[in-house]
């Protein structure tokens, strides 16, 4: 019960990952415009008083507070690029293991080890070239 609650709670979280990375595609293509196309931003006030803006800028997303320094800094860009491999790791970590995973089985399943790819024929158990044992060890 717990392995499949966590199995979905890394695929929910690798489908939101993906989206995030679309729309960081998206917005690099609207800044592309910026000059036509100035709406792309978000302003809000704190309760302390405080206004924050954040908008997407050719350069990347800038964040700001008016009047004063964030964090210390008169502004904060972040690049696209930043952003996209940010949003790019989780899927693309699942997709390498999704293949592992895939091409594991399938040489199992031909005879082959599943670590080194070599023919289990002589010793089932064991693969000749790395030692590591397989699945079918335990089924024999």
């Amino acid at each position: 019960m717990r392995r499949r609650l966590l199995n979905l709670l890394l695929n929910l979280l690798t489908v939101l990952s993906l989206l995030l990375c679309v729309v960081v595609l998206v917005l690099k293509y609207q800044t592309l415009s910026f000059m036509t196309n100035r709406h792309l931003y978000v302003e809000w006030s704190h309760p302390d008083g405080h206004r924050y803006h954040v908008r997407a800028d050719p350069e990347g997303v800038v964040a700001f507070r008016f009047g004063q320094n964030l964090f210390g800094l008169p502004r904060i860009v972040v690049p696209y690029w930043v952003l996209f491999i940010a949003t790019a790791l989780i899927p693309g970590a699942r997709l390498v293991r999704l293949t592992r995973e895939r091409r594991s089985s399938g040489r199992l399943s031909r005879g082959l080890c599943p670590s080194c790819g070599y023919d289990l024929r002589a010793t089932p158990e064991r693969g000749p070239e790395c030692g590591a044992t397989t699945a079918a060890a335990g089924t024999q």
